[in-house]
């Protein structure tokens, strides 16, 4: 729609599982379903680059603009609380397919500098 574009992907019992779809899919947030809705998926395009997704860990209620562009998203694109889903960012060192000691490193060097949060922190979920 025009607040951005999301995809259904497989449903699954698993948060860390609807994740590791979205990141397959080259989507860089993804909503799992909670309560009534749980087990359900989706891929969700949303601004992620390292600086939000840094922010995300200390403050998630400071989000990128939900329609997955830097700017010009429509005024009634607004992030609020969703009943059924979470949505959340995917780091993206994972994402560009960082892996091992190189990926460990920048995030041990970012948790240092950081309070420390879950890296799949909740985040409010567009209407």
């Amino acid at each position: 729609d025009e607040c951005g574009e999301w995809v259904e992907m497989d449903m699954t019992k698993s948060k860390d599982d609807c994740a590791r779809q979205a990141r397959e899919k080259g989507m860089p947030g993804f909503a799992f379903g909670k309560d009534e809705a749980f087990g359900e998926c989706y891929g969700e395009v949303i601004l992620v680059t390292q600086q939000y997704f840094n922010t995300y860990e200390v403050d998630p209620t400071s989000p990128a603009p939900p329609c997955g562009k830097t700017s010009g998203c429509p005024a009634k694109c607004v992030w609020g609380a969703n009943p059924y889903f979470n949505t959340y960012a995917i780091n993206p060192l994972q994402k560009n397919g960082k892996k091992g000691k190189q990926a460990k490193k920048e995030k041990k060097e970012t948790n240092q500098k950081k309070a420390k949060k879950a890296e799949s922190t909740p985040k409010p979920t567009p209407d």
